[in-house]
């Protein structure tokens, strides 16, 4: 086996990330502020490994990848009410959804006044 050979077969993080996981995220969430705007999801550590698989190797922590990759597409990561780590998100709705939502409502429902609307009842 040649020097090329051996450099070429070394393993590295890369090697265990997923650029579509991080799009899929980043094309079915929006980032948002804080963890009390209706609707908001917590993704802290241990969801974010999971969402991502992203578990520690020997070669290094893949979540740091996609991390950096988050906070390049506008996903910063934020301290939660509990104070740990954490990217506040709302999730994209499908057309699907907005489309059941619109034959519920009306055309001009929103989340949020839907959400005020089931409380009332």
């Amino acid at each position: 086996m040649s020097k090329d050979d051996t450099e070429s077969a070394k393993v590295s993080i890369e090697d265990f990330v997923s650029v579509h996981k991080l799009t899929a995220f980043c094309n079915s969430h929006l980032p948002v502020d804080a963890e009390n705007i209706p609707g908001a999801e917590v993704y802290n550590e241990a969801r974010l490994r999971k969402y991502f698989q992203a578990y520690p190797r020997t070669i290094g922590d893949p979540l740091n990848w996609y991390l950096d990759g988050l906070a390049r597409n506008k996903f910063p990561m934020r301290t939660s009410s509990q104070g740990e780590p954490a990217i506040f998100v709302i999730r994209k709705m499908t057309p699907h959804e907005s489309q059941m939502i619109e034959d519920a409502f009306g055309r001009d429902a929103t989340p949020l006044a839907i959400e005020n609307n089931e409380e009332e009842e």
